[in-house]
């Protein structure tokens, strides 16, 4: 795939996401009980987070990685072709070292 295909691709998963995220809210709004369909609001905002932080971390690390191995650059190289501090790019190649490292648990 070329860079168009794959970004609608993922804009396609996005939206797909963003539909299903609204859906819950759908389903929370229409509890009868304010009281739980408040603890439900947080829950599912908690979740997303969660989700969100964990994924979100995981792929810039690869990706950031991606570009080290491709570009042979040294940390600091990263650090200035991503825009992060060489702390940061330190803890991306970390991450995407131990997620290289664990099982896979997606499906």
């Amino acid at each position: 795939m070329d860079a168009d295909e794959h970004g609608e691709t993922v804009t396609g998963v996005l939206n797909v996401f963003r539909r299903a995220w609204q859906e819950a809210a759908a389903i929370i709004s229409a509890t009868s009980d304010p009281d739980e369909a408040f603890r439900a609001a947080v829950e599912a905002d908690k979740q997303l987070l969660a989700l969100h932080n964990e994924q979100a971390t995981r792929i810039k690390a690869r990706q950031a990685v991606r570009i080290r191995q491709a570009h042979g650059l040294s940390l600091a190289k990263l650090a200035g072709r991503v825009n992060r501090s060489k702390a940061l790019v330190a803890q991306y190649v970390q991450i995407d070292r131990q997620a290289e490292e664990a099982p896979c648990h997606d499906p």
